[in-house]
């Protein structure tokens, strides 16, 4: 998932496969967070010369912070399972005005090639499952060791509320 907000720091989270020729595969929960806000002010325009028009915030390359944790497979596979069967019952109706506006946060969503959502200030409760899911994961990834239970508990939480909600629709 991608996190964009208007104005603050962006950031993204995704569960990483690690593969080894012979061996059961490892997962862990990836984060990488900008340093400050992903879209800021253009620079001002020379002395002189007119005011450019078109957007009035441009996006400029920005450090990052990169996070991981280790994931048990079974944690990790339930999460994509679920993330899966969220993302591929993606639909969105024909009124434009509720997929984004210009203020808020928007959550980019991806499972394998081709399933892809988004949602903006999400408003029913499959996606604001999968955005607690995503959130709690990205907290595990960047919580110290003495942390990680505690985190992964919130992991697990959030992954049984996106289940629960799967299941009732």
């Amino acid at each position: 998932m991608i996190v964009s907000p208007s104005l603050r720091k962006g950031w993204a989270v995704s569960i990483i496969r690690n593969e080894v020729v012979g061996q059961k595969p490892t997962y862990c929960a990836w984060l990488v967070e900008s340093r400050d806000s992903v879209l800021v002010p253009p620079p001002p325009p020379p002395p002189g010369s007119r005011k450019p028009k078109g957007k009035s915030i441009i996006p400029t390359p920005r450090p990052l912070h990169r996070f991981s944790a280790q994931l048990a497979p079974e944690m990790a596979e339930r999460i994509i399972s679920a993330w899966r069967e969220c993302v591929k019952g993606t639909r969105y109706s024909g009124d434009l005005a509720s997929h984004g506006g210009f203020d808020g946060i928007s959550y980019f969503f991806y499972a394998e090639r081709n399933f892809f959502g988004k949602t903006w200030g999400p408003q029913s409760e499959t996606p604001t499952a999968l955005v607690n899911v995503a959130q709690s994961l990205a907290e595990y990834a960047q919580s110290n060791i003495t942390d990680r239970s505690v985190a992964l508990d919130k992991v697990s939480s959030s992954l049984n509320e996106l289940e629960t909600s799967l299941h009732r629709n």
